[in-house]
């Protein structure tokens, strides 16, 4: 396990940091901020404890915390690379808030869970080599996986070497119909279309257009294609005119081309499929261009920072998890302030990864002692109504029903109050589903 040093010069901060246990990479790692406090007391005495092993281990705050062999739990996601820092990097933060905060009350059955984690990098082939290497480990099932072509390439890894994969990155393809060890944690592409369309549809009626021009800007992914194909089917059932459609790269920063030829098609709206680290530049470059008519964006582009750098009125983007210092987050925000991870705070990532935590609680309950891979993967079928205190709308699964996520709520900013504010009800998606 990972081992602390204490002392008197080390503070509170980096106490709750050397506390955390997880594996890096598929190796047992000590940890950079355990190992750069090392010192003694004023005495030059030290002492050392782990977070799981010994019966009855105690932590610095005095929590008697959980012991034994440890319920291994794998994550692959981008900590580094285009969308990792400050975005989908936020997920395992969020996780291991909740998990320290598990393991300080004893665990599950006693015993702790830990995380073994691997970096992707938001590179294709390290996701592979990445998920490959943890299904070779101790993990029971393997979560994370935001990049929707990320996750389609694993999928057919979980079935081959039976582990379960809770991914949010979620190809219609897997979740309709369900595949056996595939688990979807955010809505499919077509579920987030879905809502953004029925949004879409009460503005339109509002400004009294009938039959509006619709452009779209996506992120070049496998869900993307799966959004583009699915918004221009419903298109054309609703009778609405397809005008343009763009497409862009993970990692580009220059879209003037895509929205010069969105801006030259005068659409009513535009629909998007776009990150939050690249909401503020599309979304500057579309409106030097004269185009001033509402943008609604997917949930992946739903983040307080990216809404605040636009600060624009006709700007909507849903969420289907809480922004994480919304007031009814404030036992998850407490708990990060304790582990040390209150500046990771920063995406709806967060408050997903901490409700994966209540997710894997919830399930290990559910498997039981002799949990196994087959086990959880059963288990998580029996969790038709994960409680999460608010953080969400329902969540649920079911043995034919592996997408967790059901609905969304709309958000605009508002800038008198500094903060996004909700200007819709849950939208369900179940509409999507097919």
């Amino acid at each position: 396990m990972l081992s602390e040093t204490r002392g008197s010069d080390l503070d509170d901060a980096a106490r709750r940091r050397a506390r955390r246990s997880w594996r890096w990479a598929g190796v047992m790692v000590a940890g950079a901020l355990a190992a750069a406090a090392c010192g003694g007391d004023d005495s030059g005495s030290s002492s050392s404890d782990t977070t799981a092993g010994g019966a009855g281990a105690t932590s610095a705050g005095g929590e008697t915390t959980a012991s034994g062999d440890p319920f291994v739990m794998g994550w692959i996601d981008s900590q580094t690379g285009p969308a990792g820092p400050g975005y989908l990097a936020t997920g395992l933060a969020g996780l291991q808030t909740y998990v320290d905060g598990l393991n300080a009350r004893g665990g599950v059955s006693g015993r702790p869970v830990e995380l073994d984690v691997v970096d992707d990098r938001t590179d294709p082939s390290a996701a592979v080599t990445g998920f490959r290497q943890l299904a070779g480990g101790d993990s029971l099932a393997i979560f994370g996986s935001s990049v929707s072509s990320h996750a389609a390439a694993q999928a057919p890894l979980a079935e081959e070497l039976g582990v379960a994969l809770v991914a949010g990155g979620v190809p219609d393809a897997l979740v309709y119909p369900p595949q056996s060890f595939f688990f979807a944690s955010n809505l499919a592409h077509t579920a987030s279309a879905q809502v953004q369309l029925d949004f879409a549809e009460g503005l339109m009626e509002e400004e009294g257009i009938d039959a509006p021009k619709v452009a779209m800007f996506t992120v070049d992914t496998a869900a993307s294609k799966e959004f583009r194909e699915y918004v221009s089917s419903k298109l054309q059932d609703m009778g609405w005119t397809e005008v343009d459609d763009q497409v862009y790269t993970i990692g580009d920063t220059d879209f003037s081309a895509q929205m010069a030829s969105i801006a030259r098609a005068e659409p009513d709206v535009v629909l998007t499929l776009v990150g939050s680290t690249d909401v503020p530049p599309f979304v500057g470059q579309l409106r030097q261009r004269g185009m001033d008519k509402p943008i609604i964006n997917t949930y992946a582009g739903s983040d307080e920072p990216a809404f605040e750098q636009v600060n624009d009125a006709d700007f909507y983007a849903p969420r289907s998890f809480v922004w994480p210092t919304d007031e009814v987050a404030s036992e998850m925000a407490a708990q990060a302030e304790e582990s040390g991870l209150a500046d990771e705070m920063v995406s709806t990532y967060f408050t997903r990864g901490y409700v994966l935590g209540q997710l894997i609680e919830e399930a290990l309950v559910a498997c039981g002692e002799g949990c196994d891979r087959a086990g959880f993967r059963d288990a998580l079928e029996t969790i038709t109504e994960l409680d999460t205190g608010g953080l969400s709308g329902p969540l649920s699964f079911g043995p034919e029903d592996h997408q967790l996520v059901s609905s969304a709520q709309m958000f605009i900013w508002d800038p008198e109050e500094g903060h996004t504010a909700p200007v819709s009800d849950w939208i369900d998606a179940e509409a999507a589903s097919r």
